[in-house]
């Protein structure tokens, strides 16, 4: 016999959808991570160019690209705190 239902958690569909969900959330978490990791290495890169090669390459463009970066990395950021409020 069948176990009696008393809540919506005790449905099969509410268990597979909330492990799924479980799932994407992490991995959403997981890639936004990586993102800004991503992000944060391309800064430092753009950094060294400016730096180092300033004969060769325009600073002030290599910066208006980094400050772009830097609003990119905030927004990341706010991203993944709305996700992690998200999933709790």
């Amino acid at each position: 016999m069948a176990d009696k239902i008393k809540s919506y958690t005790d449905l099969d569909v509410y268990r597979r959808s909330y492990e799924l969900s479980i799932i994407v959330c992490t991995k959403i978490i997981i890639n936004l991570d990586d993102a800004i990791a991503e992000n944060n290495e391309t800064i430092v890169s753009l950094c060294h160019v400016r730096d180092l090669y300033y004969e060769y390459a325009n600073p002030r463009s290599i910066q208006r690209i980094i400050d772009e970066y830097e609003i990119v990395g905030k927004q990341l950021y706010k991203l993944k705190k709305s996700w992690e409020k998200f999933c709790q």
